[in-house]
């Protein structure tokens, strides 16, 4: 960035932090909890069973015209059962994973199946792990049952032991396993960062999930700091995301900027912590000038909190 180009800009630098009051007043109306993480989970409605087969929805309607091939296959009911149940929740935050299998050098896919088998097969040998999806190179596979408002509750490994639904560390949060591991060395390619994209933003508008709320595995791996989805490729991808929200005018789940900031849970003498993370200077340093004024437009100087006008249902 040139000298001259840091100059005009920097008015809009030196307004934010003039914002700050009004954009957490501001998210505190438009999304409850946003400021407070730890509410995030605080009475969230529970409810015991299976969703019926007639409340079951697809977000393959979302990818019929992206070439983008949409499977479901749903897991056995062991691998997201706490003592012996199936939990549907309200979703509210949305996880990114890796599988730790081979990262795909093509659009392989078949490759999204060994999400499943190795799921199906951790279960059987004492140790439930169920996600919501397995996602590589333009294809998806929907592995749990999900409806119009409520998704099936899933299961990590840090999840191991636990039988109380309440305490489950991954309570509420839609999982999306991404094909491969170790991106910094082996990154996927580019297809399969396209879709991951496009099944996340679906994922939002169907649940309302704002933008602050696209979590990596790592960053609420407090007790197990698996890297998962990778350092680099969650920074660069949740930037990649946001811009995206902006250029679709998703203004919803953009959110106001003071409330781009994101954490990672780690422990310090037997406590867990959280530490800055991705802050909203990386992502505000990130936006070029359309994309500012575009915020400036329709967050910051928005009179009044932007209603979101309907959903997206999937088939």
């Amino acid at each position: 960035m040139s000298e001259d180009t840091t100059r005009q800009r920097s008015p809009l630098i030196s307004r934010r932090d003039s914002l700050k009051l009004i954009g957490g007043l501001f998210a505190a109306f438009a999304f409850p909890g946003l400021a407070q993480a730890g509410r995030l989970n605080q009475a969230l409605p529970i409810q015991e069973g299976d969703i019926p087969d007639s409340e079951r929805v697809t977000f393959e309607g979302a990818f019929a015209n992206k070439d983008v091939e949409y499977l479901v296959k749903y897991l056995p009911s062991a691998c997201a059962e706490y003592s012996g149940k199936l939990y549907q929740v309200t979703p509210q935050t949305i996880w990114w994973h890796w599988d730790g299998g081979v990262t795909p050098t093509t659009e392989d896919h078949d490759r999204v199946k060994s999400a499943w088998y190795t799921l199906v097969g951790r279960t059987r040998i004492g140790d439930p792990v169920a996600a919501h999806f397995s996602l590589g190179p333009k294809v998806i596979l929907q592995m749990l049952p999900m409806s119009a408002s409520r998704i099936i509750q899933g299961r990590l490994t840090d999840d191991s032991g636990i039988d109380d639904v309440n305490q489950a560390k991954s309570l509420g949060g839609v999982h999306i396993e991404t094909t491969g591991c170790w991106y910094h060395s082996h990154p996927p390619i580019e297809a399969q960062t396209a879709t991951l994209i496009d099944l996340t933003i679906a994922v939002m508008r169907q649940y309302s999930i704002p933008f602050p709320r696209i979590w990596g595995h790592r960053e609420r791996a407090a007790w197990n700091p698996k890297p998962d989805p990778g350092v680099g490729y969650l920074a660069e991808t949740r930037i990649r995301l946001l811009k995206t929200l902006i250029a679709r005018c998703q203004w919803p789940l953009v959110g106001h900027p003071s409330t781009w900031n994101f954490y990672m849970e780690t422990m310090r003498r037997g406590t867990v912590v959280r530490i800055p993370n991705q802050m909203k200077e990386e992502f505000w340093s990130r936006l070029t000038e359309q994309e500012e004024a575009a915020i400036q437009k329709y967050i910051i100087e928005a009179p009044a909190p932007i209603q979101h006008h309907g959903r997206y249902f999937p088939t």
